[in-house]
């Protein structure tokens, strides 16, 4: 139907019909005629729209505070259009409903919006990509912004940038609290498990098997050493950036890819150290229960 209103009327569409289940002993169910496509967050179902993917240290409300605002801009704009409109006027509806879908069609996507290819597609279409918190929030700080929430009562032009300021502050705090525990973690846990495990292999003997060990540990050690060592760096560089804005913008580039770097080196030493020296949960400890 969308892509017939984009020419002009829509004459046809699909029917939901009835889902063939091969049971005679249970009653015809019916089948909707919509594609509920389970990759998409924010899939229409048949009577609604389902929103996903808000985690759990995100309370619903703001989303859905964001979409109702953008919903009721789109409907103001519709309901303009419609005013100007006759009496069944359906030509006027038509070309009314075709406008709009050919000026938002490049929103639409059929395939999986997880992918690498919808990322490609999206750039190719021209459509914003904002992956993290540091691109996605200058958005609210766009005149554009501050218009629709403060015409429709929402937020006005000061509260809106309170809440801006606030999700700033948030960002680097929050990632500052995750750099920390990584630091902590990596220097009073994991790095004195490698030692230890270092220590025995030491003690164990000189044969080529227990060399070959004890070598790709003293790596994988020094490697965690020198990813603490920029992560520190990175973190005290972070802070000193000048403003709220500019430190976030330090903390997405450097810092949690730096944090990334230790978390790799702690990876790779959890798959080599002995199991009673480590001392977290490994991975397949808390996969699968023994």
């Amino acid at each position: 139907m969308v892509e017939q209103l984009a020419k002009g009327a829509a004459s046809t569409s699909k029917t939901g019909g009835s889902m063939e289940l091969g049971v005679t002993t249970l009653p015809v169910l019916p089948r909707d005629a919509t594609d509920r496509n389970r990759t998409s967050p924010f899939a229409f179902t048949g009577n609604k729209f389902e929103f996903r993917a808000v985690g759990s240290s995100a309370p619903i409300y703001w989303p859905q505070t964001i979409l109702n605002t953008a919903v009721a801009d789109s409907l103001e704009s519709l309901a303009d259009e419609l005013d100007k409109l006759e009496e069944c006027d359906f030509a006027g509806l038509t070309k009314i409903l075709s406008k709009i879908i050919t000026e938002n069609k490049q929103v639409l996507f059929e395939g999986n919006n997880y992918s690498d290819e919808w990322h490609a597609e999206a750039a190719k279409r021209g459509l914003p990509n904002n992956r993290s918190t540091v691109d996605a929030l200058p958005a609210l700080e766009t005149a554009k912004a501050k218009r629709i929430f403060s015409h429709f009562g929402v937020l006005s032009e000061r509260e809106l940038a309170a809440r801006v300021e606030i999700n700033w502050e948030r960002y680097v705090k929050v990632s500052n609290i995750e750099a920390n525990c990584a630091l902590d973690i990596a220097k009073t846990l994991i790095l004195p498990a490698a030692v230890k495990y270092l220590g025995q292999l030491s003690a164990a003997g000189s044969s080529k098997g227990i060399a070959t060990v004890k070598d790709k540990v003293t790596a994988l050690t020094d490697q965690l050493v020198d990813a603490i060592h920029a992560l520190e760096h990175e973190q005290h560089a972070a802070h000193e950036a000048g403003s709220v804005h500019a430190e976030a913008k330090a903390f997405h580039e450097e810092v949690i890819p730096a944090q990334a770097a230790v978390r790799a080196a702690a990876d790779e030493l959890e798959t080599i150290v002995s199991d009673e020296l480590w001392p977290l949960p490994k991975y397949r400890e808390l996969l699968f229960q023994y």
